[in-house]
């Protein structure tokens, strides 16, 4: 995380102070209420800040840890897994497309592939509400009712664990399957 300098107090020159004790004195010499300011030591140099500041600071440094430490956890697993095929074609691709940072994998339904875990969150995540037609609606009646619990959008079975290795090479023989695609419908369509 970058310095938080615009809560930091420093001295004249805009650099931290030397020592706590030159912090302290500032401190003093300002007037400040030593209720509300203390000493903070950051990459080796002693700023002043408000407290209020230095406890917002450091949650939010946490919660930047914790929520780094879940997608390193999230990065490092992998997952051998097969999508269910699509319940409705007419509302649900073919293919199961999952975006997690900026990145897009593209997975064939009812076959067994290698995702990471961070897509598989996503796909956790993606669901949609299930509606249920009335069988004989009065008339000023809704013709349908809304399920309680949301269906999950691409439901999948865990087979079991796998490993990078495997992930990497099964996503490097898709890709070159879907370059050869796209070559094929470019030629397709050239020849027209």
């Amino acid at each position: 995380m970058a310095a938080p300098l615009s809560t930091f107090r420093t001295g004249k020159d805009g650099k931290g102070f030397k020592s706590e004790a030159d912090a302290a004195k500032y401190i003093e010499n300002q007037g400040l209420n030593d209720r509300e300011y203390g000493t903070v030591l950051w990459q080796g140099a002693w700023y002043v800040e408000a407290y209020a500041d230095t406890v917002k600071r450091e949650r939010e440094e946490k919660r930047e840890e914790e929520e780094a430490a879940k997608t390193k956890a999230a990065k490092d697993t992998y997952k051998r897994v097969r999508f269910l095929g699509a319940h409705n074609p007419d509302n649900e691709t073919a293919r199961v497309e999952l975006m997690c940072n900026g990145k897009c994998l593209v997975i064939e339904r009812e076959k067994e592939v290698i995702v990471p875990q961070r897509f598989l969150n996503v796909a956790d995540e993606a669901a949609r509400v299930q509606i249920q037609p009335l069988a004989n609606p009065r008339i000023g009646e809704t013709p349908y009712v809304v399920g309680k619990d949301p269906v999950k959008t691409y439901p999948y079975q865990v087979i079991g664990d796998a490993t990078e290795a495997e992930y990497l090479k099964m996503l490097e023989k898709g890709n070159k399957a879907q370059e050869e695609e796209f070559e094929r419908l470019r030629r397709e369509r050239e020849s027209k």
